[in-house]
């Protein structure tokens, strides 16, 4: 359906109404013929190709959900029907009268699940020269990237590709922040956190349009609410600038981010180094405690390392160490490390040695000034094509489902633990298997499995096959979507148990690890108590204070 807008010079907003094709081009003809400005707006219709409502109403189910990304999680609260933005009109699919779907959701990062591409037919001789897009993105990726691609099919057969960019055309729907090609024209506040959705607009060329056919690079999550194609360039917001200069208002400050050593600031004396001089950190009676001083307990207070930061120089290891003990930290996580160490080799199994010394010399600066150390066997190394031959295509994130349904995964992870553990640290002369500063493992982070269970389509069909069978093999005829989620939790919950005891058996019986040992350290549900409360400890991550970038992420 078209809408004709029809606009004069001081007339105030326009007026709008749905009319035939013929007669937007009779009208439209007579009114320029008067002189008058005509826009013409013709709405895709997208409810055919629409695969999401406005709302997620299971967190992190992994089927059909949205992006789970923080307390503004979904587009709650958006209402269908007509929405305009500065002179940009839209029309929003009502989910009520389309089987609760109004969306077009495209996969992206660690939501794969999604499809990957929507075509959208054009109606009524839809025709004009910008095409508007009413969307928001999940996950970003750098400024520049392209996220998307919108393949216009022209009545004549003739094509036009139009790329979708980070940072520039859309950003994260979270806490959103105008663009050069994207601003924000609708927000919610769910406690301190933003939702939004951008407004952006894309020349064409003018003449009949077929269809749109929208493409996920998936590199991203990216949502399509609406789409509109108009005969008239809009008058978006112009994007403006702001610069602070010295002068009598602001004055530039020489910070440090080191703490002066000597100074009061620096509680470097608190520490009790060298790490593991009193044996081993057993968790008992609710506490940590040291294996040669029992009545010694003791409590950890650290941070994390992350990507490079692992790896430093020998020059620049011990002088973060030192800024790190200055704080008063007592622990460090090596974390998001696992990547990297094994990149450049020919398996990602196997540590590079380089950056193995690195960071092997990193832990022994740590240790020795008191500090101890926690790591994780399973983060985001990228599992090769080939390394897991049932999935035969490169993963990350959804590895984190396979190592206790598939014996490939399980060796894969048991060969990078062992590689890790088991290599003898030059500068400490131990492994970390026997190191008593090792204080706490996680087998695999963040690894609850209703985050990683459909994945990928590949990943889907395994825990669709055994779930199927666990249905059989129990009884379970779930009624309705509340019985299917629970027996899900409860499928899930099985398998996350056999992993548990398959990483503990492990490394207690064929590593010999000491150290504690955690697991599922993310998300709140209630069902993760089964498994929560076999670990020595319990990590979970809850993130406050997130860092908000106006440009450029990180």
């Amino acid at each position: 359906m078209a809408a004709c807008q029809t606009t004069e010079s001081g007339s105030g907003a326009p007026a709008q109404e749905d009319i035939s094709a013929e007669d937007i081009r009779a009208l439209t003809q007579a009114m320029e013929g008067l002189g008058v400005t005509v826009q013409v707006s013709y709405f895709l219709d997208l409810a055919p190709a629409a695969n999401m409502g406005f709302a997620d109403e299971v967190e992190g189910d992994k089927k059909g959900g949205w992006t789970d990304q923080g307390p503004a999680k979904d587009l709650s609260g958006f209402k269908p029907g007509p929405f305009s933005f500065s002179d940009v009109s839209f029309k929003i699919v009502d989910p009520a009268a389309n089987g609760g779907r109004s969306i077009i959701m495209l996969a992206g990062g660690d939501r794969q699940y999604f499809p990957q591409s929507a075509t959208v037919q054009a109606k009524n001789g839809a025709n004009g020269k910008y095409l508007y897009l009413l969307h928001s993105s999940g996950w970003m990726p750098p400024k520049g990237t392209t996220i998307g691609t919108m393949d216009v099919l022209f009545a004549d057969g003739s094509t036009q590709r139009i790329e979708v960019k980070a940072g520039v055309d859309v950003n994260d729907w979270w806490n959103p922040l105008d663009l050069e090609n994207g601003f924000v024209a609708w927000t919610k506040q769910v406690r301190d956190v933003s939702a939004g959705l951008y407004v952006s607009q894309f020349e064409i060329q003018g003449k009949p349009i077929e269809s749109v056919t929208f493409t996920s690079e998936r590199k991203a999550v990216w949502a399509v609410v609406a789409a509109t194609v108009s005969n008239t360039k809009a008058e978006l917001p112009a994007p403006h600038e702001l610069v602070t200069t010295a002068g009598a208002d602001w004055r530039p400050i020489a910070a440090s981010l080191s703490v002066e050593p000597g100074s009061a600031l620096d509680l470097s004396g608190m520490l009790d180094g060298p790490a593991g001089k009193y044996g081993f950190v057993e968790a008992r009676e609710g506490h940590f405690r040291f294996e040669n001083a029992p009545d010694k307990r003791v409590r950890f207070y650290g941070t994390n390392l992350c990507y490079s930061a692992n790896f430093p120089t020998h020059e620049e290891a011990g002088r973060i160490a030192a800024d790190l003990a200055a704080t008063g930290y007592n622990v460090v996580r090596f974390h998001h490390y696992d990547d990297m160490l094994t990149q450049d080799s020919p398996d990602s199994m196997t540590p590079d040695p380089q950056m193995q010394d690195r960071m092997e010399y990193m832990i022994a600066q740590c240790e020795k000034r008191g500090m101890y150390i926690v790591i994780d066997l399973f983060s985001f190394r990228q599992i090769r094509k080939g390394e897991i031959p049932e999935i035969d295509e490169p993963m990350r994130a959804g590895f984190k489902a396979l190592p206790p349904v598939l014996d490939s995964a399980f060796v894969n992870w048991k060969t990078f633990a062992r590689n890790m553990l088991t290599h003898v640290n030059p500068y400490t002369g131990r492994s970390l298997a026997e190191d008593p500063a090792l204080v706490g493992i996680c087998p695999v982070n963040e690894d609850p499995l209703g985050t990683a269970w459909h994945e990928s389509p590949a990943i889907a069909k395994i825990y669709d096959g055994l779930f199927a069978q666990w249905k059989a093999d129990n009884g379970v005829d779930p009624k309705g979507q509340d019985e299917e989620t629970a027996a899900i939790s409860r499928f899930l919950n099985g398998i996350q148990l056999r992993a548990d005891r398959m990483y503990e058996g492990f490394l207690r019986d064929e590593l010999h690890v000491r150290a504690p040992l955690t697991g599922t350290n993310c998300l709140t549900a209630i069902s993760l108590a089964e498994t929560r409360a076999n670990y020595d400890y319990v990590d979970n991550h809850l993130y406050w204070d997130h860092p908000q970038f106006p440009q450029q992420s990180w």
